[in-house]
């Protein structure tokens, strides 16, 4: 289902307070996909103190500040005047440029040598034409990465089920549920293959955050099971799996393609 730009900057000015929490720092889970999202970002990224670095949908910030250490001059675009103020108040260096647009429509005469997007193209109104506009953007020689949520993996089945569980156990009361906002999960080939049509020479897939299905984020607990046990075993195996996840950046191509059915995210290195 196609959401309009103005939903998506309302649902997001809404969220921009805990943004950045639930989804990478409020707890031991979020840390975890942190990490390996981290490894994999500055590894294809390949930053240098010359980059000229444009990042598409910057959020609060958390990636932002990261980079920008790490490269000559930044510009971070998001479509949320609120996310911005947070970026803005997490960002501490002094080398990057907050734009507010709506990047499927963003306008840009400069060129970049690193174009990256984590977790938010999955939200865009239109895909095909924010990949275009990274092709604009992107320099001669120049990469974009981008991490977005796998479709399909064996997650999916598992929260299809863990839902129906859930409906069907006896349960507190719930508080009223809160806006929400569907995205469009792009499978990985058809990313892969948006990115060459737009006149990338080459694009490759990998991999980001694994999970083993049966666990359900930290958000639910899983049925007969304590807090505690439940954030002791999934841990482990969540250090298991960002084990996998390390070794995996440097697999053979038909090894990244099997771990993409266990994968919570993937990635997209398209070079010019």
């Amino acid at each position: 289902m196609k959401v309009s730009a103005d939903k998506i900057r309302d649902y997001f000015d809404y969220d921009s307070l805990r943004f950045a929490d639930n989804r990478w720092l409020g707890s031991q889970v979020a840390r975890k996909d942190y990490e390996i999202t981290m490894e994999y970002l500055l590894q294809f990224l390949d930053l240098s103190d010359k980059d000229n670095v444009l990042e598409v949908g910057c959020g609060p910030g958390v990636w932002t500040d990261l980079v920008s250490r790490r490269c000559h001059r930044m510009t971070a675009v998001d479509i949320s005047a609120d996310m911005l103020t947070q970026a803005r108040h997490r960002v501490q260096t002094e080398n990057v440029i907050f734009r507010q647009a709506n990047f499927d429509e963003y306008e840009d005469s400069e060129s970049y040598d690193k174009i990256f997007s984590v977790r938010a193209i999955e939200y865009f109104p239109d895909t095909i034409q924010a990949v275009r506009n990274m092709y604009t953007m992107t320099r001669e020689g120049g990469r974009v990465v981008t991490v977005t949520k796998t479709c399909p993996t064996l997650i999916t089945v598992r929260a299809k089920l863990w839902s129906f569980v859930r409906r069907i156990l006896p349960r507190k009361k719930e508080s009223a549920l809160e806006p929400s906002l569907p995205m469009t999960k792009i499978p990985p080939f058809r990313l892969r293959r948006l990115f060459l049509e737009s006149g990338y020479s080459k694009a490759d897939i990998y991999p980001v955050v694994l999970r083993a299905p049966f666990f359900v984020h930290g958000r639910y607990l899983l049925p007969c099971a304590s807090e505690g046990l439940q954030q002791k075993y999934e841990m482990s195996m969540l250090r298991f799996c960002n084990r996998f996840a390390g070794r995996a950046k440097s697999a053979r191509e038909i090894a990244r393609y099997l771990l993409l059915i266990f994968s919570e995210t993937y990635l997209v290195i398209a070079q010019k």
